[in-house]
């Protein structure tokens, strides 16, 4: 299963080319440069997002 996360950030000095994406536990779920999530495994992941200073997360659960 995949999953496509978008974002929106607004403020001024904020670069939305330069977000990182993350995961916690990238054999549950990985996330590319584009924040695609693809399920590999039942279990619990964090998906972070980082802009700068600035930081998101998500917990995603994937169930079988």
């Amino acid at each position: 299963m995949e999953l496509l996360l978008t974002y929106k950030v607004t403020g001024s000095g904020v670069n939305t080319s330069k977000v990182k994406w993350t995961s916690s536990k990238p054999s549950v779920l990985s996330v590319n440069a584009k924040g695609k999530v693809t399920a590999k495994k039942t279990g619990t992941a964090k998906i972070t997002a980082k802009c700068g200073k600035f930081k998101v997360s998500v917990k995603v659960r994937v169930k079988k």
